[in-house]
């Protein structure tokens, strides 16, 4: 919790230094952006699903947050055993696809566009939902990591297509746009693991959806 609260502490920061602007969070899958090299701004960089990149703390020092961590391993969650090699991964967080960009309502890797839900791409915008009901950067189960852009599909399209951790008494950390961050405790039994198939009716899934943007008003 220690380790998520410094992140978004640092995540505020940036925003504060740059005329309110949050730090990019893209999905380094987009076909638009196929490489590390062809991406110029993202809060952090790697892919824990590749092996080059996922012992690669240096990807952690490319990003736009980096000059607000105080050292790379605050991304990483002291109790996640994913390796490569006896090497631990450096990234064990991800951060919520509706901040930083507007690749959901845009629609990306094969998904439908979501338009009908808000983006936030600065502070002012928090003014909608309130910053204490915002989720940012959260846990993820170290067999879904990949990408640090944690997917939301509002439209329940694929439920938890990246997965919240349950190492932490069977549950995951939230940190929030406040700077809070919360313990969730897994409620719903069939979240158990990333391998399978998660229904839009899932209690965990739902909560979540709850926390990470809000419906547009209709014109």
């Amino acid at each position: 919790m220690n380790n998520l609260n410094q992140l978004v502490d640092g995540w505020l920061m940036y925003a504060n230094d740059n005329g309110s602007k949050y730090s990019d969070n893209q999905p380094l899958s987009n076909p638009q952006t196929p490489s590390i090299s062809s991406i110029s701004n993202n809060w952090v960089l790697g892919n824990m699903k590749i092996a080059t990149q996922s012992t690669n703390a240096s990807l952690l020092e490319r990003g736009e947050l980096s000059p607000y961590f105080t050292q790379p391993s605050l991304c990483r969650c002291p109790a996640d055993p994913l390796a490569t090699n006896g090497t631990l991964h450096v990234r064990s967080y991800s951060m919520n696809s509706w901040i930083g960009s507007d690749d959901m309502s845009s629609g990306l890797n094969g998904l439908q566009p979501e338009q009908g839900y808000r983006t936030f791409l600065n502070e002012n915008q928090t003014v909608f939902i309130g910053t204490s009901a915002l989720w940012v950067i959260a846990d993820e189960d170290q067999n879904s990591i990949d990408d640090p852009w944690w997917l939301m599909t509002m439209n329940d399209e694929r439920p938890f297509a990246d997965f919240p951790a349950n190492r932490h008494t069977h549950g995951y950390n939230l940190g929030f746009a406040d700077g809070h961050v919360e313990h969730w405790t897994l409620r719903d039994p069939n979240t158990i693991s990333p391998s399978l198939q998660i229904k839009p009716q899932n209690t965990d899934w739902t909560r979540l959806k709850k926390v990470s943007t809000i419906t547009l008003p209709k014109l």
